[in-house]
């Protein structure tokens, strides 16, 4: 009789009448009660149907009766994720793999949960084992990837995405990631190789999330050959063309004198450069400037320093002017005070404000305060 309800709740499962099927094994279940199969499949109806208390009170009843039944356990582990009990989910399913070293179900589950809790380590272990019982599953490899980047271990994360590529050629998204952990290594040709690939792959696709990604890679094949230049410019072999490569060679120069003499040159031989700097630019390169000014591993003497802070306020003054206009034009207001906002509270005038002002001789410190004065009465005018 037994056997008879739980094969009946199997059909009834399958025709779509969940709540008879539930009936049929809690009556398997009372005529035979150390039958683990009606317990199992009770449980699992009842998470699919999202009773997950009931749920977990048969898939526990299932691993007293089986306690070497890994499906068991893996489905109280999903019981678990649902709880929000992450460390009971992580035990019960490192509990199936060890009853089943071969379920890439469960490894998959582990990986995931692990990857949720913040574990990145012990789920790029879990992820390995994935990857080395199906070399062929490109999630996984994928995942392993963006675990990698979040890690830093570029060389690594470039080698996973390298993989999905490999299995499949036109993932855009993996020659975008592959792009960015190149990038990352200063492989700024290869990076530019495998954007240009993401180029070839998006446009032709006219969906918004391709589109979007066609966006993003331009703007980095722009930012990579940038990049790319900067050492040429730092040695001084040639003068910035553009303005992304004045704001790159500064923020990469971390030999205070080059880029005092860069920026220099560049004020001096290619001032329509400098002058093509948007005002959001001219902040980024002063933030730039004025950290370097105040770095104590910079290699700048006194007056190298006072030059470099006096180009980080020069940019910041220019970009400053350009909200104050905007402000007043009455158009745009809130975007003016955004940006004015954050050229208050920006990294230069940190490393300027409070006693590093103060100490700094009047002719140098009175037009820093002008331009926090100015900044000051813009914003509390609006206000009034």
């Amino acid at each position: 009789m037994m056997e008879a309800h739980f094969n009946l709740g199997n059909l009834q499962q399958q025709q779509g009448k969940l709540d008879d099927a539930v009936e049929s094994y809690q009556m398997a279940i009372d005529l035979d009660p150390s039958e683990v199969r009606p317990w199992y499949n009770l449980g699992l109806l009842h998470f699919k149907q999202g009773r997950i208390e009931k749920a977990s009170e048969c898939l526990q009843r299932v691993i007293v009766i089986a306690p070497d039944l890994a499906d068991g356990h893996g489905s109280l582990g999903a019981v678990y994720v649902r709880q929000r009990r992450p460390e009971d989910a992580i035990e019960s399913l490192q509990r199936a793999i060890e009853l089943d070293p071969s379920s890439l179900f469960w490894h998959r589950n582990l990986a995931i949960t692990l990857r949720k809790e913040g574990k990145r380590e012990q789920a790029i272990a879990s992820y390995l084992q994935l990857v080395e019982l199906d070399p062929s599953d490109a999630e996984s490899h994928s995942n392993l990837g963006t675990l990698y980047h979040d890690l830093r271990q570029f060389e690594d994360a470039a080698e996973r995405h390298q993989r999905v590529i490999e299995l499949l050629p036109d993932h855009a998204v993996s020659h975008f990631n592959l792009g960015l952990a190149l990038r990352a290594q200063d492989k700024f040709e290869d990076a530019v190789a495998s954007l240009r690939t993401v180029l070839t792959i998006s446009l032709p696709r006219k969906d918004a999330t391709s589109v979007r990604m066609a966006g993003q890679a331009s703007h980095l094949i722009e930012e990579c050959l940038a990049w790319s230049s900067v050492g040429s410019i730092l040695r001084g072999d040639r003068l910035p063309t553009t303005k992304l490569e004045l704001e790159c060679a500064l923020q990469s120069g971390r030999n205070g004198p080059q880029v005092v003499v860069l920026v220099e040159a560049a004020l001096a031989g290619v001032p329509e450069v400098v002058a093509a700097i948007s005002p959001i630019g001219g902040q980024r390169a002063a933030r730039a400037a004025a950290l370097l000014a105040a770095s104590p591993d910079a290699e700048l003497d006194a007056a190298e320093r006072a030059r470099v802070r006096g180009l980080a306020r020069d940019w910041l003054s220019a970009a400053v002017e350009s909200w104050l206009e905007v402000l007043n034009t009455g158009e745009n207001t809130d975007g003016a005070r955004k940006r004015l906002t954050d050229a208050r509270e920006d990294l230069c005038f940190d490393s300027l404000r409070g006693p590093a002002l103060k100490s700094l001789p009047e002719a140098e410190r009175l037009p820093w305060q002008a331009l926090w004065d100015a900044i000051d009465e813009a914003l509390d005018t609006d206000e009034d």
